[in-house]
């Protein structure tokens, strides 16, 4: 039997998982999550905090992070009606 959705999330670690969420709940899509592991959130950590830091990763991902920084704080109202990035605090233990 063939199925049908509106929204296809490759990936169900927290991000994939809130999208597909926001989707179905939201918007009342049908969504269909694909994930590689045995279980959703296998990869999971502190790592996965959510959070985008525009300096992160090696100088590749901090180019990607710096064209992506403008769509993240102006996004599209017709790609998503809610703001993507909101101010918060870190605190790092060592």
């Amino acid at each position: 039997m063939m199925q049908c959705f509106d929204v296809l999330v490759i990936g169900g670690g927290m991000a994939g998982l809130s999208v597909a969420a926001e989707c179905a709940q939201s918007k009342g899509l049908r969504v269909a999550v694909l994930e590689r592991e045995a279980q959703c959130g296998f990869h999971s950590t502190g790592r996965s905090a959510a959070k985008f830091i525009e300096n992160y990763g090696n100088a590749e991902v901090r180019r990607l992070n710096r064209a992506s920084l403008r769509f993240f704080e102006q996004t599209p109202y017709d790609v998503w009606e809610h703001a993507l990035l909101h101010p918060r605090g870190t605190f790092y233990i060592a």
